[in-house]
């Protein structure tokens, strides 16, 4: 059965989009041109503290035989939880470098280009507010920490 998609966009290099995936919906990633690495976080919609693991879903995928350090099936949420919070349908790629758990921060940005604090600050920072705004959500209503 084909779906309905609800949502199309394309999300340039160094940007960020928030979208909301409900149950049952099938959140698409497609990276147009590469090299890319898509910089993704999953909160649920629930509770804002419960949010994605890497470590923890590399893991339980490997127990499972479900995953290795590249690619798994389930998105598990940081412990004591470890729901599954997306499961992947179908996976063309199947290199996501998935042991990574790294993110795009101040500290990232500083060391990769050298950067001084406020100038990374400024880059990111503001960029993901709007995003997490756009869901109704602000960087003290949750937390990504372990």
């Amino acid at each position: 059965m084909a779906r309905a998609v609800l949502k199309d966009l394309i999300i340039p290099a160094r940007e960020g989009r928030a979208v909301e995936v409900q149950r049952g919906q099938v959140l698409r990633l497609h990276i147009v041109k590469a090299p890319q690495v898509g910089d993704c976080v999953f909160f649920s919609a629930d509770d804002y503290k419960e949010t994605f693991h890497v470590g923890q879903s590399w893991a339980l995928n490997q127990f499972l035989g479900t995953g290795n350090a590249r690619s798994f099936t389930y998105f598990f949420s940081k412990p004591l939880r470890e729901n599954i919070m997306l499961t992947v349908v179908e996976d063309t790629t199947k290199n996501h470098w998935g042991n990574m758990g790294g993110r795009c921060s101040r500290r990232m940005l500083e060391l990769r280009d050298k950067v001084v604090t406020t100038e990374a600050a400024r880059r990111i920072w503001p960029r993901h507010s709007r995003r997490m705004a756009s869901v109704g959500m602000t960087s003290s209503t949750c937390s990504t920490s372990s």
